[in-house]
């Protein structure tokens, strides 16, 4: 069995701007903003803008704080254009079998996550389950599930991460590692972040996105799953580093995950029909039995990974894509 420790199909020099009692230079806000413990928590409604750079990367953490406490993410073009990511956290409703007439609530359990299309629709309308969603799960290990519930990390209060590209000619949006939406957007970008009481700004990161476009960064901070194996500290270092060719940033410790992990949750039913239902699965379902990823729609050639092998006996140092 192997696991990835820094699964980046390119490498990024972020720069890290610690827990901060006031906004970096040159983000701006209206309304009323208070510093605790590392967060920039809104007392009112606010607006936080800043300008994006061309060809850069910025990363903000937030924390949404509340159920039902919008919070939205613009990015603004110089001719009008704009890529919209709206936020907020919600409790749901787990209707078993999907068609069935038990339907079993969910506190707390997802951020909904909506990208109107300019042209009319959405770029995308979903749901990020931050606690895992039960379905896939059999009888006994969903109810172990659902007993466990409070237990598990809060949609209201998970730190969000916001990647926001902004490249020569569009923009991409990502939460925690996973892509939503991407939008043309001509000239110079800015950031608009409108926070609802009680969502939160934490750290924030800036890095240049690189000058060619042959490779896309995964990030694995969203879909850390490290296993029972402690760590393996990379023979070739951490940081931004170059492998054959290829550009990665190795992130901490904490950002890998164990492929191991990784199993078919109904194994012993089999495929239910002539449909294979198994296949309506996605990377924001958050199962850490299921490792997928959320990346642009896309023709690639190559995936490049960096992995290291667990020394257990017992386990197969294969990894599939």
């Amino acid at each position: 069995m192997a696991y990835t420790t820094g699964a980046l199909i390119c490498g990024m020099l972020l720069i890290a701007i610690p827990a901060f009692a006031t906004l970096p230079d040159g983000w701006e806000a209206q309304g009323s903003l208070e510093e605790a413990e590392g967060w920039m928590i809104a007392q009112e409604q606010s607006v936080v803008t800043a300008p994006l750079g061309a060809n850069t990367v910025t990363r903000v953490n937030m924390r949404l704080g509340a159920l039902e406490q919008p919070a939205v993410c613009r990015i603004e073009g110089a001719e009008g254009t704009a890529l919209e990511l709206r936020l907020q956290a919600l409790d749901a409703e787990y209707r078993v079998n999907l068609i069935g007439q038990e339907r079993i609530p969910l506190p707390d359990a997802c951020v909904e996550l909506r990208v109107p299309d300019p042209a009319g629709g959405w770029l995308f309308n979903d749901r990020y389950f931050i606690r895992p969603h039960p379905h896939w799960y059999e009888r006994e290990e969903r109810q172990a599930l659902l007993d466990g519930w409070s237990d598990l990390p809060a949609a209201s209060a998970h730190p969000l991460q916001l990647r926001i590209d902004a490249r020569e000619g569009g923009a991409g949006l990502w939460v925690d590692d996973r892509y939503v939406a991407g939008l043309p957007i001509a000239g110079a970008a800015n950031l608009r972040l409108t926070l609802s009481p009680g969502n939160a700004i934490g750290e924030v990161a800036t890095s240049a996105a690189g000058e060619t476009q042959r490779f896309v960064p995964v990030g694995l901070r969203g879909y850390s799953r490290p296993g029972s194996w402690a760590a393996a500290e990379p023979s070739i270092g951490r940081g931004s580093i170059e492998s054959g060719g290829v550009p990665f940033e190795v992130g901490s410790q904490n950002d890998r995950v164990d492929v191991g992990l990784a199993r078919w949750l109904r194994e012993a039913v089999g495929p239910e029909g002539f449909t294979e239902n198994y296949f309506t699965r996605n990377a924001f379902d958050s199962r850490p039995e299921d490792i997928l990823l959320a990346i642009p729609t896309g023709d690639y050639s190559r995936a490049h990974l960096l992995c290291a092998v667990d020394p257990d006996p017992a386990k197969a140092p294969m990894l599939s894509l």
